[in-house]
């Protein structure tokens, strides 16, 4: 009796859209204060995230700290908030299966507001 070989089987790896764990929120603070948004996503393959205010892509710098935590977390944080900060800041997940985004709006308020 013959014995056929076995096929092998091409295993596709598994790609599974990017989607919020957790989403940004909206913020309002004070001039001067510090401020942190974060989200967290999932997806397979481990989707990249980047941060965008008013549409322009965000690099760590002296003004913007971006840092990825564990199992898909991102933070940026800003240490000191200028009115000029306020907007809409974006965070966009991508992976070779889709692109989501949320969005957050952050209003500061100048130190000496009249009242």
């Amino acid at each position: 009796m013959e014995t056929a070989a076995p096929e092998t089987e091409k295993v596709q790896p598994t790609v599974v859209a990017p989607e919020f764990v957790l989403s940004v929120a909206d913020i309002a603070t004070k001039e001067g204060e510090s401020v942190t948004l974060t989200c967290k996503v999932k997806g397979e393959p481990t989707p990249e995230i980047t941060w965008f205010h008013a549409n322009e892509p965000i690099k760590s710098d002296d003004v913007y700290r971006v840092t990825p935590g564990e199992e898909g977390e991102s933070t940026l944080e800003i240490p000191e908030v200028f009115p000029e900060d306020s907007g809409v800041y974006t965070v966009k997940a991508t992976n070779e299966a889709g692109s989501i985004e949320s969005t957050a709006i952050l209003t500061v308020t100048g130190m000496n507001s009249l009242s």
